[in-house]
């Protein structure tokens, strides 16, 4: 295949999602992975959680998430 990968690590924070530099209070940790195909001219998107706190529940992480979509959007609204 001919094409480029774009990847972007974004950061789960009571504030909401943050991309580049690592927070002091993050609690989880996406990578998005962006595959321009330039042969056929489409875009595949992939997410994949590389990390979470192990000191926070995930059922907190999920209720973190849930109102952060809700409060500023979301960079995983992509995630089915």
């Amino acid at each position: 295949m001919i094409g480029s990968d774009i990847l972007t690590q974004y950061h789960l924070t009571p504030r909401g999602w943050e991309a580049g530099n690592l927070p002091k209070d993050w609690v989880e940790t996406w990578t998005r992975r962006v595959f321009e195909d330039l042969r056929y001219g489409r875009e595949e998107v992939h997410w994949h959680c590389e990390w979470a706190s192990p000191d926070v529940t995930r059922a907190d992480r999920d209720a973190l998430r849930v109102s952060t979509i809700k409060s500023c959007g979301s960079p995983l609204a992509a995630v089915g």
